[in-house]
């Protein structure tokens, strides 16, 4: 692999808990890349060993709309991840490599306007979504967005106050989050249980206050490979499609791993 040269700086970092944060990466260029709500773009560190040491490279989604001079990153730190590891001694002007193009296709542009999206999101696999709807927090393309989020504890909750200050003022905006670790004795009085649980028919309606169906609904699902294998498989035989370039569909996954 050709030699990296350090080209960005982390701005900020949030630490929401030990294992879970928010960084900000802003170009020395002051240029920050093209890219749509739901790609992403990878990231490189160098090992430990000096100027020649190699450098290791991770994609990760955005979680920040574009127009900013940053880009803003939903980091999972995964005990002995050689990315990860690196990640967690990062102080706010460390450098690091910015990779120079956006790539993926989990975006809006396969949605038409005026659907209802129902976004389903594990730890954070809730990045591309945020962006979404960060991009679109004036004029939006969808009839109606769902955001569902599930992690094991309500820490680990990312832009949950956000997303609580958006729901309360946007009738089109639902957010679902749930918890599947959170100890009894907590404050936390909403939702308990995987995500998949909410997508029964009864659940959902009754959450959501319409019924999911595929005439009117794409389904966007984003992290656990589990969950995706999950509802895909609860949502195909009631007429959700998987879309593929060739034939369309509804039902729109990107794994994390």
């Amino acid at each position: 692999m050709a030699e990296l040269e350090p080209n960005a700086r982390l701005l900020h970092r949030e630490d929401l808990t030990p294992s879970l944060c928010i960084l900000r990466v802003a170009p020395e260029s002051g240029s920050v890349p093209p890219f749509e709500p739901g790609q992403f773009f990878q990231l490189g560190l160098p090992e430990h060993g000096g100027e020649h040491a190699s450098w290791i490279r991770r994609s990760y989604s955005i979680a920040s709309p574009p127009g900013l001079p940053y880009l803003e990153v939903y980091l999972q730190i995964v005990d002995g991840g050689a990315f990860s590891e690196l990640a967690r001694e990062l102080k706010p002007g460390a450098r690091l490599w910015l990779g120079p193009r956006a790539h993926g296709n989990f975006t809006l542009e396969h949605v038409p306007p005026g659907a209802d999206i129902i976004a389903v999101a594990t730890g954070t696999g809730l990045a591309p979504f945020r962006s979404m709807l960060a991009h679109h927090a004036e004029s939006a393309p969808w009839r109606r967005f769902v955001l569902m989020h599930g992690a094991r504890l309500a820490a680990e909750l990312g832009y949950r106050a956000e997303f609580e200050a958006r729901a309360a003022r946007d009738e089109a905006f639902r957010y679902l989050p749930t918890v599947t670790r959170e100890p009894e004795a907590s404050p936390w009085r909403g939702l308990r249980g995987r995500v998949p649980a909410l997508l029964e028919p009864d659940a959902f309606e009754r959450l959501v206050g319409f019924p999911l169906q595929p005439a009117q609904c794409h389904v966007m699902l984003c992290g656990n490979p589990r969950m995706i294998e999950d509802v895909r498989d609860a949502l195909v035989p009631r007429g959700f499609e998987p879309w593929s370039r060739r034939t369309g569909g509804n039902l729109h996954f990107e794994r994390y791993w």
